[in-house]
């Protein structure tokens, strides 16, 4: 017997238009919502959008056309097809309203979502996605307030930790993640940001012990101890004088005399203690100081660029004031016997050093340094060139 056709005017179109309606808006509606650094995370990834929202609608539609096909061959009667059809549909839409703002609008997960794409190649390059990675860096930019960063920071370390352990792992591959995190703490504001060193510090610690003289390079390493630097300037500003102490003690700690890495540790305090003098922030520029005698001691008999650092921030704070030059040479003068040289010869190769390289103000403090030390001590440094 063939069953009773349908008629065009039994089908509750209304009904199924809104659900569709529903299911296609709402969507879009909470996209639309959500905060701009997470909009622009997912509009770069329309295809898994598409796929996961657009799951509902098929469902949506298998179970609509289900509806019709029972109820045209009789199998119940028009209320409880109808009635089943409909509480199904609006089962898909409560879950879709339910998923995707859990899914999408929550910041974890994009974290989540994002340290996974990074991480996808990882096991059999040893190197992470560049896209992703970068993703997930300006997620972190992006993020406000400054505590909404934190997370993100808390992965990129996890995941830094993950390259370092990595067998093939050869001192080359967290460039860009290390310059992300450096730039996501500088570009912070507010009350939280003092909150973000410590994770980022993190990173450049781990990366910087990773290094091995033996068989790994040093551009991880190298590019560490610079954002250290960045980071040490930077925590002069916050107020909070344990900060700086910690920057400074990891670059003052030295594993080994790797003279590359030697050289990049004292430039960075050099480059930390000029800015805390400058802004007349002693405090600071005594914890700085600290750094660079553990590093002197730790290279003894020291040499070369090390010196010439060290000497270059004592002539800074020589010229920041009577007190300031009295501490320099108590300080110099505890130092003066794990020189290489004499302190003369010292003093002249820094003044040189400095000309050379175009760094004329610390040239010009460091003679009147020079001067004031030759005629306070009865020429002490009488000799020296310039």
């Amino acid at each position: 017997m063939t069953p009773p056709a349908l008629g065009v005017s039994e089908i509750p179109f209304d009904a199924l238009v809104t659900f569709f309606v529903l299911l296609i808006g709402l969507p879009a509606v909470v996209l639309q919502s959500l905060p701009a650094e997470i909009r622009r995370v997912l509009e770069k990834r329309r295809g898994m959008l598409a796929r996961d929202l657009g799951l509902p609608i098929v469902i949506a539609m298998a179970v609509a056309a289900g509806t019709v096909v029972v109820h045209r061959y009789g199998v119940w009667s028009d209320g409880p097809v109808w009635s089943v059809g409909f509480g199904l549909l609006a089962l898909i839409s409560v879950v879709t309203a339910f998923i995707a703002p859990r899914r999408y609008g929550r910041r974890d997960a994009i974290i989540n979502m994002l340290a996974n794409e990074a991480a996808r190649e990882l096991e059999l390059t040893g190197r992470l996605h560049e896209d992703s990675l970068h993703d997930l860096v300006e997620f972190g930019r992006r993020s406000e307030p400054a505590r909404e960063k934190l997370s993100t920071l808390v992965a990129l370390r996890e995941l830094s930790e993950r390259v370092c352990e990595h067998p093939r792992y050869a001192g080359d591959a967290l460039t860009d993640l290390i310059d992300g995190v450096v730039t996501i703490v500088v570009e912070a504001r507010g009350a939280g940001r003092v909150q973000l060193v410590a994770p980022a510090l993190a990173v450049l610690r781990r990366a910087v012990r990773a290094f091995d003289p033996a068989g790994s390079g040093h551009i991880d390493a190298s590019s560490s101890i610079h954002g250290m630097s960045v980071l040490g300037i930077e925590s002069i500003g916050m107020g909070n004088p344990a900060v700086t102490q910690t920057i400074t003690q990891s670059l003052g700690w030295s594993r080994g005399k790797d003279r590359a890495l030697t050289m990049a540790r004292s430039q960075a305090l050099f480059e930390v203690g000029r800015a805390a003098i400058h802004r007349g922030e002693m405090l600071g520029a005594m914890k700085v100081l600290d750094g660079m005698t553990s590093l002197i001691h730790a290279n003894a008999p020291a040499e070369g660029e090390l010196v010439r650092d060290a000497i270059g921030l004592f002539a800074h704070l020589w010229t920041s004031g009577e007190t300031g030059r009295h501490f320099a040479r108590f300080r110099m003068s505890q130092l003066e016997d794990y020189f290489m040289r004499d302190i003369a010869a010292v003093v002249d190769a820094t003044i040189e050093h400095c000309q050379l390289r175009a760094l004329f103000e610390t040239a010009d403090k460091v003679r009147v340094m020079r001067r004031e030390l030759s005629e306070r001590e009865g020429g002490m440094i009488e000799g020296a060139g310039g």
